[in-house]
């Protein structure tokens, strides 16, 4: 048989076309191949621009790292709203998602070094005082407000009703609670610096008896037991602080007197 080509009618589709000059620098696939150093990131690189999608990657890390470093919504800030509008600003703390460590750093934790603080104000306006009283009132002042938000949150679980108990459990109640205190806390230090006031300011806490009565409804207490756990809830927030208060006082005066 021969197998000549002109035998074949058809014989263009046999006929391959000679290698061009251009073939060696492309594959049998017609791809071209890779050639170290011919990068187009690499030379995005060169000409001091980063390729869009690590751009998009260090965006990305500069956010984590803004959040790690407490990036956000200030918790003193919104406190100060909580204060001038109560609704609106457990609203916004609410949308913010502020976490309890966020709100003791930036807001509660300060609040209760300046009341200690505040205690030295008596060498302005009380001419008896003297440095070992004004440390016990800062010692008494500062436990007193630091430890009643663990005290809070301890005793909520025993005097609050059923229902109650978990929802005191959740972070934004122990935000809540930090913040309710951190009012009674800027009250207590307006009242050391503005002392001729006392028959005014003595009322204000009353003022966050309200602002917590304003923001029960986001704390989702049982529908048939939220009265009973608002109740409870500003007497623990309001009392403790003074409970503490007048307990620790007693104590390192009895314990001065003695020594």
């Amino acid at each position: 048989m021969d197998n000549d080509k002109d035998s074949f009618p058809d014989s263009r589709f046999y006929d391959l076309p000679a290698d061009s000059p251009s073939s060696d620098s492309q594959d049998d696939g017609g791809f071209k191949p890779y050639v170290i150093g011919d990068d187009s990131d690499t030379a995005s690189e060169g000409n001091g621009e980063a390729p869009a999608d690590r751009k998009q990657e260090a965006s990305g890390n500069d956010g984590g790292d803004d959040d790690e470093k407490g990036a956000g919504p200030s918790a003193f800030l919104l406190m100060l709203k909580v204060l001038a509008s109560p609704l609106e600003g457990w609203k916004s703390i609410r949308r913010s998602g502020l976490k309890p460590d966020k709100v003791a750093r930036d807001c509660f934790y300060p609040l209760c070094a300046v009341v200690a603080v505040c205690q030295f104000m008596a060498f302005f306006y009380d001419v008896e005082t003297t440095v070992t009283k004004v440390l016990v009132n800062a010692c008494v002042a500062f436990v007193s407000v630091f430890f009643s938000y663990f005290l809070v949150i301890v005793a909520s679980q025993f005097l609050m009703p059923k229902g109650a108990k978990e929802a005191m459990q959740t972070p934004f109640a122990k935000v809540f609670v930090m913040i309710a205190l951190s009012t009674l806390c800027l009250f207590y230090i307006i009242y050391e610096l503005l002392p001729m006031f006392e028959a005014i300011i003595v009322f204000f806490p009353l003022w966050t008896v309200y602002i917590i009565c304003q923001g029960s409804r986001f704390l989702k207490f049982p529908a048939a037991r939220s009265t009973t756990s608002l109740f409870i809830l500003c007497l623990l927030i309001v009392g403790v602080p003074i409970l503490l208060g007048w307990g620790f006082d007693r104590l390192l005066t009895f314990q001065t007197a003695v020594s």
